[in-house]
Parts: C-alpha cells; structure tokens; sequence
C-alpha cells in the first residue's frame, strides 16, 4: 500500500497533468467497441501443434492478429483481427532502436 501511495505522489511529480488527467488523449477503454471489430480470416490456417510437444518460442505462430492503427489527430482507428503477416515499421521506430540498446547493454 505504501508503495502504491509513493508511486501515485511520483507520477504527480513527474508526469504532466494532462497524463493524469488523460486531456485530449483516447484510450482504448474509451474506444473499441466490439461492433466495430472487422474480422478478415485467412484461407490457409495452419495445421495446430501437436499438444503432447513442448511449444517452442517464436517457432509457432497464430494464424491471426489484431491491428488497430493510431494518429496522433484522431487517435485509435478501427479494431481489424486479420491473417498473421508482416508488420511494416519505419526505420526511425524509436521501438527498433531501443531494442539495439537493450541488446548493447545485455552484453
């Protein structure tokens, strides 16, 4: 309990108000509504994994995923579960360079 006041009194410390008061920004509490779901299946599903075999990390895969899209002027789009594919990501994606800092610093 005392750690969770200690981390409220941080986040009003560090954190603008408008994070706190959640201003002009939508989340996904706010937004996704089950009837807006799109759902596109794949035509070629694989074939499902033997239970009796341990699951290997990164090796077995769904044959769906979901993908919202977001801008920054109108927030969280539409909700589309889709085949599984590739994603596209910018080469800036502050995501990919933070995961080589990861590893630099794992080393």
């Amino acid at each position: 309990m005392a750690a969770a006041a200690l981390g409220q009194i941080w986040a009003r410390k560090l954190l603008p108000a408008s994070w706190l008061l959640c201003g002009p920004r939508r989340y996904a509490s706010s937004n996704f509504k089950a009837a807006d779901l799109q759902l596109e299946m794949t035509q070629e599903p694989h074939q499902k994994p033997d239970p009796s075999k341990p699951l290997v990390f990164g090796k077995i895969f769904t044959d769906h995923m979901l993908v919202v899209e977001w801008k920054e002027e109108k927030g969280w789009g539409q909700p589309r579960i889709q085949p599984f594919q590739n994603l596209m990501l910018h080469p800036a994606c502050s995501g990919l360079h933070y995961s080589m800092q990861l590893f630099e610093g794992m080393k």
